[in-house]
């Protein structure tokens, strides 16, 4: 099992199609994508999330132009990088910790696994008679579906999605491609929770989810999530990610939501299903043209002072 591979979606041919289907400049630089970004007076920066860096690593040639990279690697590597140039922190793009399961567990050792409350709650679905559907090379078919349930939870939870366009078009470029899926969780014929599912190289990632108000007795999410995790065992995925938590390590080794956070409700539900937190380094700039740089960051620090009022 290779925790590597939690990401490694990102960097799939497929996805590279997709990017570069949404207007975006894309680089490969040995296995990981490059994506190009346009700052002020014409200038750039790359970005790599979820990128290798080892020793053999060197500043691509694509980015010789750019005034930085930044940088999400998979393991520390701040000392590597500073051979290239300055290296700051940043805010990270993609989530900074994980949770995921490991597929070859056998079903009963996945359930007993997870908090009680989560088997408890899975049991009063079924007995509910909530019904799941996974739909996989149709999926666009199903995007008005997907995409009401999400902007729903977003109103609610107050946090930002991408716009309609994105999620469409992800869903129909790799939905044919086997890689993108979408399941909901029904009562009655009404849709009660979605997820849109990521599946690539032995890696089935919940990339996306949302769910209504409506009967939150019944408990559909939870069947929703078990059943996928399921059906991408028996599609013979290694790992289910459950791609952003924000969990905090307690003396006892076990992990709990940030207390007072946006995403507590959402890590803790995700914790509850078990599994592994993986901890991401974070986000780091290596700054190629210090001088443009820094004007780049006062001017950001700047926007953010006036936008948090």
């Amino acid at each position: 099992m290779h925790t590597d591979d939690l990401a490694a979606f990102l960097h799939a041919p497929a996805w590279q199609r997709f990017l570069q289907a949404t207007s975006q400049t894309v680089e490969r630089y040995g296995d990981g994508l490059y994506v190009k970004g346009n700052l002020l007076n014409k200038g750039t920066y790359w970005r790599g999330s979820r990128v290798a860096i080892d020793a053999t690593w060197e500043v691509p040639t694509f980015c010789k132009k750019a005034w930085f990279i930044r940088l999400e690697p998979l393991a520390e590597c701040r000392e590597h990088l500073a051979k290239f140039g300055n290296v700051r922190v940043t805010d990270s793009i993609q989530p900074k910790q994980t949770i995921f399961l490991d597929l070859s567990a056998p079903e009963e050792e996945l359930l007993a696994g997870m908090k009680s409350k989560h088997r408890y709650n899975i049991r009063v679905a079924e007995r509910h008679g909530v019904q799941v559907e996974i739909v996989h090379a149709d999926a666009a078919e199903h995007f008005g579906r997907f995409w009401k349930l999400l902007t729903e939870t977003a109103g609610r939870h107050t946090f930002r999605t991408h716009d309609e366009n994105h999620y469409k078009n992800m869903i129909e470029l790799l939905a044919p491609e086997g890689m993108a899926h979408l399941a909901f969780a029904t009562l009655n014929g009404q849709d009660l929770a979605t997820l849109l599912l990521i599946t690539y190289n032995g890696t089935a990632t919940y990339l996306h989810g949302g769910s209504t108000q409506a009967h939150k007795e019944v408990m559909a999410p939870h069947l929703l999530h078990w059943q996928v995790i399921t059906w991408a065992k028996s599609a013979d995925n290694r790992l289910y990610d459950f791609w952003g938590t924000n969990a905090v390590k307690q003396e006892d080794g076990t992990w709990e939501p940030r207390a007072n956070h946006p995403s507590t409700g959402t890590t803790r539900f995700k914790l509850g299903f078990g599994g592994q937190v993986i901890q991401y380094p974070g986000a780091f700039d290596l700054v190629l043209r210090p001088i443009p740089y820094t004007l780049y960051n006062g001017i950001r620090r700047i926007i953010r002072r006036q936008s948090s009022f």
